[in-house]
């Protein structure tokens, strides 16, 4: 699961946020070295070249706004997307 640093803080404070998503390797996008949650592991590189580097049969959900999803569907890495 990846998401943006908005979409983290907007959850963070969430009780047991750690059992939100407690079976995938949960990846933000923040400038930030450490999270409040250890379940959420910060990452500061680009979408594009940090999703290149997942095994290809893994399932990527991607969480939150544009500043993630947009890099993604401009190189075509999008298989489906749901809204609800």
């Amino acid at each position: 699961m990846i998401m943006g640093k908005r979409t983290f803080n907007e959850i963070e404070n969430i009780e047991n946020m750690g059992s939100l998503y407690p079976t995938t390797q949960n990846y933000v996008f923040t400038h930030d070295e450490s999270l409040s949650d250890r379940g959420f592991i910060p990452i500061n590189c680009d979408v594009v070249e940090f999703v290149k580097q997942i095994e290809r049969d893994k399932n990527i959900w991607i969480v939150g706004g544009s500043t993630i999803l947009a890099p993604l569907l401009d190189n075509d890495m999008v298989d489906n997307m749901l809204s609800c």
